[in-house]
């Protein structure tokens, strides 16, 4: 007979197809879900019968679990440690086995990267709203009637220039790629480790300083537990004027306030997915250099159907070798 959980919790509003909620019903011989929530006293109650928990923003902490009968953790995301709130040491003293979905996203960010520094490259706000409102600005120069001087062009092409990567993982390396079969960039990176692979393709290791001096384009791709304020105020000063720094990883990696000075001075432009706080303070929304989002990244149809499939696969596995030891 296949193994079932007997009570299966599912906090938080995460998307399934219809096929992958039948399935993980399938997984329990009874299921609650339940939405977002912060009272870790609801939470205490509603998992202390239970053998198995999925959570994606809501925090399970140590106390919660205490005198459960959990034995899984599966977490509908990327990143576990600040959800849930206890060591891998821990967890495994307690004997709960955590699953989580590293890498469903890769594609999905990288792409967004791409977009973002397509839309500034070819200054797309500006023209849609040029086009929008009535202003033909190619027109007007057609007929001579808007005078240009070709130094104050604001587009431009993204071929030979220098992209610099910061955090060389999978997205980091899938951006790197992009940048160097699909757009002819060159490519410079800094990561915590040198990365043979992406170097045998042309990318360049180098220091941080170096990164932030050469490069047209600045990427961050580094781990959510990345210390704080990493990219520093002397960091960001010297970067090339026109230069695009792009944020899609980690909101607290960098000094805020010396992003909002130094954009505010038109030096650079920027695209950022990820904020120190949110929302983003009105005197950096109100910039006309910088284009946001939030956290778009891993927000695509095919990256939630990957995440749920993997998430659903990482359950039956879990009850595949609980069945064996039992049989």
């Amino acid at each position: 007979m296949k193994s079932k959980f007997k009570r299966l919790v599912v906090f938080d509003n995460i998307i399934l197809t219809p096929e992958q909620k039948k399935r993980l019903i399938n997984c329990a011989e009874k299921i609650e879900f339940f939405p977002k929530t912060e009272n870790q006293n609801f939470i205490k109650d509603k998992i202390k019968d239970a053998d198995a928990v999925i959570n994606c923003w809501t925090v399970i902490s140590k106390d919660s679990l205490k005198n459960s009968k959990v034995k899984y953790i599966g977490n509908w995301g990327h990143w576990w440690k600040h959800r849930i709130i206890l060591s891998e040491k821990k967890l495994k003293e307690m004997k709960i086995h955590l699953d989580y979905i590293p890498d469903y996203g890769t594609d999905s960010v990288s792409e967004l990267v791409w977009a973002g520094i397509l839309a500034l490259y070819k200054n797309l706000e500006r023209w849609y709203k040029d086009a929008a409102s009535g202003r033909w600005t190619y027109e007007n120069i057609k007929g001579g009637k808007k005078k240009i001087n070709i130094f104050e062009i604001q587009e431009h092409l993204i071929k030979n220039k220098i992209l610099g990567i910061v955090g060389m993982g999978k997205i980091g390396s899938k951006v790197a790629e992009t940048g160097l079969k699909g757009f002819d960039t060159k490519v410079i990176y800094y990561s915590k480790t040198r990365k043979e692979e992406i170097e045998k393709q042309g990318a360049k290791f180098v220091s941080l300083q170096e990164l932030f001096k050469k490069s047209d384009i600045i990427s961050i791709h580094v781990s959510p537990d990345a210390s704080s304020n990493i990219i520093s105020k002397e960091l960001l000063n010297s970067m090339k004027p026109g230069a695009i720094f792009v944020n899609t990883s980690v909101g607290n990696i960098l000094n805020q306030e010396a992003l909002i000075e130094i954009l505010k001075k038109g030096k650079i432009k920027a695209f950022l997915d990820v904020y120190e706080q949110f929302p983003p303070r009105k005197e950096l929304r109100d910039l006309p250099n910088v284009l946001f989002t939030y956290r778009l990244g891993w927000f695509s149809q095919e990256s939630i159907i990957k995440k749920g499939d993997k998430l659903i696969s990482n359950i039956e596995k879990f009850l595949e070798e609980e069945n064996d030891l039992h049989n």
